[in-house]
């Protein structure tokens, strides 16, 4: 099945030519999209991390139209600004803080379409409206604190608490040594916690 984002402009006289996934380096395979245009190099990233890339915007997202939306919105991402990626062997976790940012965006979106719709029908009975009114404002909080802490962090919290990796796991997924994936997770919380309580300084 071809997994190529369907978005990517192709012409139809000129078709691919296939490339085997032999074990290329995610940098190398940058490197030839972005210096040889070759579109086969960036359909094996695709079909390399399209896996996780969609599993990420599951984690915040239970439409799949949106969950393939995100996934796709990704993937132009990386089109867009392959040339400005500065380190390509840490292109998982790369792609990995593009998706959570592109779906919690879509998730925040949604909840904003949500509340609008509900304003302009008549209010209706639920079980628990305050409950639930309390944990949709809880959970938007939580995106947008989320959405506003630098993309090392982001994705740390992420792997951890959201698909409850441990932390050589996420170390792995993220390549970098177990101590710095300990201090970085021990920063993020302490940003997180900032951002959700209005003490100390915003993190731009």
């Amino acid at each position: 099945m071809n997994v190529f984002p369907p978005q990517v402009p192709r012409s139809i006289d000129e078709p691919i030519e296939e490339l085997a996934d032999d074990g290329m380096s995610d940098g190398a395979l940058l490197e030839r999209f972005v210096t040889q245009e070759d579109l086969a190099a960036f359909e094996i990233v695709v079909q390399r991390h399209g896996p996780k890339v969609r599993a990420a915007c599951r984690r915040w997202l239970r439409d799949c139209h949106a969950v393939e939306d995100a996934y796709q919105a990704t993937f132009l991402v990386l089109l867009r600004k392959a040339h400005l990626i500065a380190r390509p062997e840490h292109l998982a976790g790369w792609l990995y803080g593009v998706a959570t940012r592109v779906a919690c965006r879509a998730r925040v979106a949604a909840s904003r379409r949500l509340s609008r719709e509900r304003k302009a029908i008549p209010e209706q009975v639920a079980d628990d409206p305050f409950h639930e009114a309390a944990r949709r404002d809880l959970r938007s909080t939580l995106v947008a604190a989320l959405n506003r802490l630098p993309e090392r962090y982001r994705a740390v919290l992420a792997l951890c608490y959201l698909e409850g990796k441990t932390n050589n796991e996420a170390a792995r997924e993220l390549a970098c040594p177990a101590g710095t994936m300990s201090w970085r997770l021990r920063k993020a919380r302490a940003l997180l916690r900032r951002q959700l309580t209005g003490v100390g300084p915003q993190i731009s």
